[in-house]
């Protein structure tokens, strides 16, 4: 439990230290100078983030040449009798609710993603590490990730997840 809780900490930092030097980097380039990207994306993804699948918003915020910040969240439904938490606690629903930030290094389409989301009323961190392809022209966007729940109800747990969508 208490290294659970460590490495929870030290994964938030190394993701805010990552996220601020993008930040602080972007402040030296040119806005004209980045590509056009299509900032909003919506998708379906299996596996993942917030256990069997969730529906997905992002927002893609410009930082550098090579790196990309998102915002976003999901959400999944589970109905009468699920148990998603790990504790055999029987639920007459649950809603599963996962905001999340991921950073993209690459150029053009495709990108390495790395990030963090929390799964709300479960209370699990999720950790992503995945390849994501975004296409410029026709908006289609796929991501495969191994992400791992960190600490928290279900514990340390490996996983994956698969994702499709569009991005306009």
């Amino acid at each position: 439990m208490y290294f659970s809780i460590i490495m929870q900490k030290t994964l938030f930092i190394f993701f805010f230290t990552l996220i601020s030097f993008g930040f602080i980097k972007a402040q030296t380039n040119e806005v004209d100078t980045l590509p056009k990207i299509r900032h909003h994306s919506v998708f379906l993804e299996l596996g993942g983030n917030a256990g069997l699948y969730s529906l997905n918003y992002e927002y893609k915020f410009p930082s550098m040449a090579n790196t990309t910040f998102t915002l976003g969240s999901g959400f999944s439904y589970y109905p009468t009798g699920a148990n998603v938490d790990g504790t055999g606690t029987k639920y007459s629903h649950l809603l599963v609710v996962t905001p999340a930030a991921n950073l993209l290094f690459g150029r053009k389409s495709h990108f390495f993603e790395a990030g963090l989301s929390y799964m709300l009323l479960v209370n699990q961190t999720m950790f992503r590490l995945g390849y994501r392809y975004q296409s410029n022209k026709s908006g289609f966007l796929f991501r495969a990730g191994f992400t791992p729940a960190i600490g928290g109800v279900i514990g340390s747990v490996p996983w994956a997840g698969l994702s499709f969508g569009y991005s306009f």
